[in-house]
């Protein structure tokens, strides 16, 4: 009987203690720098304002305005990691604060996701 409520015991453990670090959530959608650090008129290949995510692997970054250039992503545990293109080759990653919020490693910019 100690050895069958031992059994129970130890797989109630094993169960509950699951691998769960992942930061799965829905990234699609928009996220904007409110206090965007640089005019219109710049000419830096920093300078964006939003990034839209459109799928798990695909993402707009807005530069210079509304012009919109399209990247590649990944996500790596709570980072996002912008990967070199012809169009975009900077180096550019987040860190996922939340759902609603990413935080630009290069410049500690924030950024909010609009509803």
């Amino acid at each position: 009987m100690k050895s069958v409520l031992l059994i129970l015991f130890s797989t109630l453990i094993f169960v509950s203690c699951s691998n769960n670090n992942d930061t799965s959530f829905d990234i699609n959608g928009q996220f904007t720098d409110n206090i965007v650090k640089c005019s219109s008129f710049e000419v830096e290949p920093n300078c964006f304002k939003a990034i839209s995510f459109i799928d798990e692997l695909k993402a707009y970054i807005f530069v210079y305005g509304d012009i919109a250039i399209k990247v590649n992503y990944k996500i790596e545990g709570n980072k996002i990691k912008l990967e070199k293109n012809i169009g975009y080759n900077q180096d550019i990653s987040f860190i996922i604060i939340n759902e609603k919020t990413l935080k630009r490693i290069q410049d500690d910019a924030i950024f909010l996701k609009e509803d």
